[in-house]
């Protein structure tokens, strides 16, 4: 009873915060704290150095498992700037690079399936007594897994690898994540720490790349990533950050889900500070607007036409749920001015009319040309680039683009719809699409009840809306943080489904 009370105070709470945030800085970049320990840096690469931090960190989220996953949430959007590891005595890790969240992923999957084992020798009928309540919610998400497994085994010879990682990085583990989140929820505040976590980790990656624009690139201290294109691209006469990403693209598929999450989480913090006028709600505006306006700007500087429409479009739509005719007028008004405006004399590379659109319906002609020949089934996972290239011979890219060095290398349809076909087959998309409708059903539903945390289905929704509209002209789900931030919205809309009988029962 001591250490259950202990969990929960609040310097408690800051100070298994602060460890863990310690033990990922620790692992994500171990040169850097090498000399605080007294190991040279190469002891710091090795595998026993990076287990240690590891079992630090499961201990912490035995703890309070809400922070080991807001830890998980932190670290997606440095998937491209990966934990290296260089130990010869572990030949199958040698030289490689593992996506930061995917370890801690699976030290907290590990954490749970101990406490799950526990719980099933003290109580199976409890567990019983839960999958009859809710194995409705889990027959789409394991639907998905079945129809993107048997995707993955039609990959051509050359591919076979490509569409088996991405089984694993984009099927796989967010539906672990989303597992996770359902399991517990009913006993601790993971929603809440999962936002914190990923717009903690979301600012970083902004204030990188505002600093980066203004010239101040704090990328090479961070280390060598997966990824070594330019980390400024100037495109159209513009200059466009990346941060920690491999291309402005990739950043702004990132943050404006993200920047949805935060605005929500903003407008709501100024509600209850209008109605309640205190010191805690007035705290809470102050941070969220801090964090939502540091994501914008962010947004802003990658130059994404396609960021730019999709997050107008989702704040239109957020403007009409007050029910005040007035403001999603103006909210259209202004945001439709600024749009109208940037397209029309703002710089090149914000026209709608650039050289990148032609290349967009040039590589969609191409994708239907694919789908037109693989109805049902379609390609297969991450085989889009090898039947896109030339070099492999199959046809389908169009001859204006086959010398084009950076749109030859292509591996996506730059469209979600065609992307889910193609890679899921017929089955995929219309699985996926029933998911993205139950979301947004569930979340209807949750923002006109009386749940004291709703607006945390809506901040979700609106983000998956806001990726969901960018994905008609770029990646949509198929890239390993979408597709992590996809089903972490999932599981924080459904966890408002599992019912309150069975949260007491698992709680005990």
């Amino acid at each position: 009873m001591m250490l259950a009370r202990w969990r929960w105070h609040p310097l408690a709470t800051v100070g298994v915060s602060g460890i863990a945030a310690l033990a990922i800085l620790a692992l994500y970049r171990p040169k850097r704290f090498a000399p605080l320990v007294g190991i040279d840096e190469a002891a710091a690469h090795n595998l026993l150095f990076a287990l240690a931090l590891l079992a630090l960190f499961a201990a912490l989220a035995w703890l309070r498992p809400e922070i080991g996953l807001a830890g998980v949430a932190a670290t997606i959007p440095f998937n491209y700037r990966s934990r290296g590891f260089w130990d010869g005595d572990f030949p199958f890790i040698d030289g490689k690079y593992f996506p930061l969240h995917e370890l801690l992923l699976l030290v907290v999957l590990g954490v749970t399936t101990l406490d799950l084992g526990w719980r099933l020798l003290r109580g199976r009928t409890v567990w019983r007594v839960w999958w009859r309540e809710h194995w409705r919610m889990l027959l789409l998400p394991l639907a998905w897994l079945l129809i993107a497994t048997f995707a993955a085994t039609l990959a051509v010879p050359e591919g076979q690898a490509e569409a088996w990682r991405e089984w694993r990085w984009m099927i796989v583990e967010p539906l672990l994540l989303y597992g996770l989140i359902l399991y517990w929820q009913p006993r601790y505040p993971v929603r809440r720490w999962l936002l914190w976590g990923l717009l903690a980790g979301s600012a970083i990656v902004a204030v990188i790349g505002i600093l980066q624009w203004r010239d101040l690139d704090w990328t090479p201290i961070d280390g060598t990533g997966m990824c070594f294109s330019d980390l400024i691209v100037d495109s159209g006469g513009t200059k466009r950050t990346s941060s920690v990403y491999c291309h402005p693209n990739n950043l702004a598929l990132w943050m404006d889900r993200a920047s949805m999450l935060a605005v929500v989480a903003a407008a709501w913090a100024l509600w209850q500070f209008w109605r309640k006028r205190n010191w805690q709600t007035a705290a809470w505006s102050v941070l969220y607007l801090g964090v939502s306006s540091v994501l914008v700007l962010s947004l802003m500087l990658t130059y994404s036409k396609g960021a730019r429409f999709a997050v107008a479009l989702v704040l239109i739509g957020l403007s009409c749920l007050p029910r005040r005719w007035w403001l999603p007028l103006i909210t259209s008004v202004v945001l439709g001015g600024l749009l109208l405006y940037s397209s029309l004399s703002g710089p090149e590379r914000l026209s709608v009319t650039g050289d990148s659109s032609s290349a967009r319906l040039s590589i969609w002609r191409s994708a239907a040309a694919m789908i037109g020949d693989h109805p049902v089934l379609g390609i297969g996972l991450d085989q889009f680039y090898f039947y896109f290239n030339p070099q492999y011979n199959r046809g389908y890219i169009e001859p204006a683009l086959a010398n084009d060095l950076a749109e030859r290398n292509t591996a996506h349809p730059h469209n979600l719809l065609l992307d889910l076909w193609l890679r899921v087959g017929i089955v995929g998309l219309i699985i996926f699409a029933s998911l993205a409708w139950r979301s947004l059903r569930h979340s209807w539903q949750i923002w006109h009840s009386a749940q004291p945390e709703r607006w945390l289905a809506l901040a979700a929704i609106a983000a998956l809306v806001a990726g969901w509209l960018h994905g008609g002209v770029d990646q949509g789900y198929f890239s390993s943080d979408i597709a992590m931030v996809t089903w972490l919205a999932f599981g924080m809309i459904d966890s408002f489904r599992i019912k309150q009988a069975s949260e007491a029962k698992i709680g005990q």
